[in-house]
């Protein structure tokens, strides 16, 4: 599932976070202002979720036109089968929770079960 779980780590926000403050693109997920579009249950895929947060500076100090890759750099520390896809720059009151304007779910059941 997406959400951090009591009972497991092994969810996708909990391994998100640790790419996020292995890559140091936060100081920790209280003071980031985390939000999450969506949500998912243990066992269900979070395909397309949408998340924002506060991260470090993208442009690095001292350069016009260097700016960091924040979804390389937290790739890096992910598991192969969890990826963040696409950084864009919101304004300053955009929240991934309701700033948004539609969701879709779909679901799907295997045969037989």
């Amino acid at each position: 599932g997406l959400e951090v779980q009591l009972h497991t780590k092994n969810t996708i926000e909990e391994h998100v976070f640790t790419g996020l403050l292995k890559s140091y693109l936060i100081k920790d997920r209280y003071s980031c202002k985390f939000a999450r579009c969506g949500r998912t249950d243990a066992g269900v895929s979070a395909f397309g979720n949408v998340i924002s947060l506060w991260v470090k500076e993208r442009r690095i100090k001292g350069t016009d036109n260097i700016s960091l890759d924040y979804c390389k750099m937290v790739n890096s520390f992910l598991p192969d089968d969890i990826r963040l896809i696409e950084f864009s720059e919101v304004p300053e009151d955009f929240d991934a929770r309701h700033s948004c304007l539609w969701r879709e779910y779909e679901y799907f059941f295997p045969q037989g079960q």
